[in-house]
């Protein structure tokens, strides 16, 4: 019979290793560790150096390919107030010959648009700068328009024919499925829910996004016109321009070109630039997308870190539409702690509403964009009803409990008044108290603010007119503000404070933090 033999082989160093003593393994992973780490610094000072001279490259945009989507998880690019920043340094540097950009479909509000337009812009009047786009909306072209040179492909496409808001509603959907949903809310300009509850904007909403959009409107085609020096509302009036040619003849577009012809040899790419910024820093704790538990929980150990530390002057960047009004109090404290060891400023991105701003009335001083959207103070809570889908589809419920009300809002039965009145007592309990919360921190009298509130969204234009905010302007402005809080003659310079480090669950969200729907049964948003 043949005798089958197995032999594993082990490669001498491994053998070594396993031989050595337990002091020696230790000495080797110390040695290792500090190799691996000297590895990393020397990797980090060359990509620092790299492209010390030439042309700031920026690709701007939602990239289609998973794998992109994925690397920026796990290494987020910079956010687009620290781009703006950046330009505001790079004007000024030497080293930096100009500027080009290639633009996709941006996902993010206009007020981080305008924002970013500004800094491009100011960089434009010292040097020369590019704009690349293949395919724009009016979003896009609003930021490149900011560039000495707009280059688009022969069959590229400009969709530039003004702005639109519409709503997709719910209500038939709902009807035809047996639920019926149930709104109880303190502001009657709050119209999220009525995505579910109507199969068109309600009066108030149409009112309040008319207003919203003539502000913004108003803003894009001023600046736009005064870049391209065209007449800029007719000849959106005449869009979206399909055939480039016609883009060319008013004056939409430079040139045509492909990338490949057009993109600079020698690049310096934003983020590293970035890394070579010096000066005073400042911390930027970031508050974006919608507000919840989570979100709370990393916000909240950041401002208190903070309050530890040495640091005279925080930013606040918010960029939210609102959520769960115990996650935004629970921040809106800590930022009030904060407040009473160190001066927190607050800079609103593209949307700082609702949630988003009881966050930042706790702030001593708010700057935001004209387009910023903000406002919206108000609460409402969304009660699903399923009694008729419950017959459809032959569930019924039976119940033992001792307790009058100890089936508070169980799912098979109809809303009592009883639980109708229950929950309208803490919307208005929590409106109220949002409304304090303004009233102190923007030093506004109760009986005024309750004529603004109501859950009226506003332009940031209008938000300055009434009080809400102190001045218009982006992350720049709030540096400005602390630089003159501080003393300093120096170069600021703003940071992403707690920066984020990936953990897997990141890597499975992709949802949008601007379209949000709230479906839980006893949800009270401020949204």
């Amino acid at each position: 019979m043949p005798r089958w033999k197995s032999r594993v082989q082990i490669p001498f160093p491994a053998l070594f290793i396993f031989a050595m003593s337990k002091n020696a393994k230790i000495w080797l992973g110390i040695i290792l560790g500090v190799l691996v780490y000297a590895f990393f610094c020397v990797f980090a000072m060359s990509s620092s150096r790299r492209g010390a001279e030439g042309i700031l490259y920026m690709e701007l945009g939602k990239k289609s390919d998973f794998k992109t989507a994925l690397l920026e998880r796990l290494y987020p690019p910079p956010s687009l107030w620290e781009v703006a920043q950046a330009l505001g340094f790079a004007k000024e540097d030497e080293k930096i010959k100009g500027l080009f950009l290639k633009i996709s479909l941006l996902d993010c509000a206009w007020g981080e648009v305008e924002e970013l337009r500004k800094a491009i812009l100011e960089f434009s009047e010292k040097k020369p700068s590019v704009a690349y786009i293949e395919y724009a909306t009016d979003k896009e072209y609003y930021l490149a328009s900011a560039c000495d040179t707009v280059i688009v492909p022969p069959l590229g496409l400009l969709l530039v024919d003004g702005l639109s808001a519409q709503g997709m509603f719910q209500k038939g959907l709902w009807e035809k499925l047996g639920v019926e949903w149930k709104v109880i809310k303190a502001g009657k300009y709050k119209s999220a829910p009525e995505v579910f509850t109507r199969d068109k904007f309600s009066e108030e909403a149409r009112k309040n996004l008319e207003k919203l959009l003539d502000d913004i409107f108003s803003v894009y085609a001023e600046d736009v016109a005064d870049a391209r020096k065209i007449p800029f509302e007719s000849v959106v009036n005449e869009g979206p321009y399909l055939v480039i040619e016609k883009a060319k003849e008013k004056n939409l577009v430079d040139r045509t070109g492909y990338f490949e012809d057009v993109v600079p040899e020698r690049k310096v790419k934003v983020r590293d630039y970035l890394k070579r910024i010096r000066g005073r820093r400042i911390p930027v704790v970031e508050i974006n997308g919608e507000i919840n538990e989570k979100l709370a929980e990393k916000v909240i150990k950041k401002l208190k870190k903070l309050e530890k530390s040495s640091y005279k002057v925080v930013i606040l960047r918010i960029d939210s539409p609102g959520g769960d009004v115990l996650s935004a109090d629970l921040i809106w404290r800590e930022v009030k702690k904060l407040g009473e060891k160190k001066h927190v400023l607050v800079s609103c991105g593209g949307v700082c509403a609702s949630g988003g701003y009881y966050i930042a009335s706790g702030g001593e001083w708010i700057c935001a964009l004209p387009t910023t959207i903000t406002g919206s103070i108000g609460v409402f809570t969304l009660l699903p009803r399923f009694e008729e889908l419950y017959k459809k589809i032959g569930i019924s419920f039976d119940t033992v409990k001792k307790g009058e009300h100890a089936d508070f809002l169980f799912p098979g039965k109809e809303l009592s008044d009883y639980e109708e009145r229950k929950i309208q007592e803490f919307i208005d309990y929590a409106y109220e108290t949002f409304l304090e919360r303004v009233s102190e921190g923007r030093k506004i009298p109760l009986d005024s603010l309750r004529g603004i509130a109501e859950g009226i969204v506003y332009s940031g234009l209008d938000a300055l007119r009434l009080g809400l905010v102190d001045k218009l302007g982006g992350i720049e402005v709030a540096l400005d503000k602390a630089k003159e809080i501080l003393g300093v003659k120096g170069r600021v310079i703003g940071y992403k404070y707690g920066r984020k480090r990936w953990a897997f669950e990141d890597i499975l969200d992709f949802s949008s933090r601007f379209f949000i729907l709230y479906l839980l049964p006893v949800n009270p948003v401020i949204e």
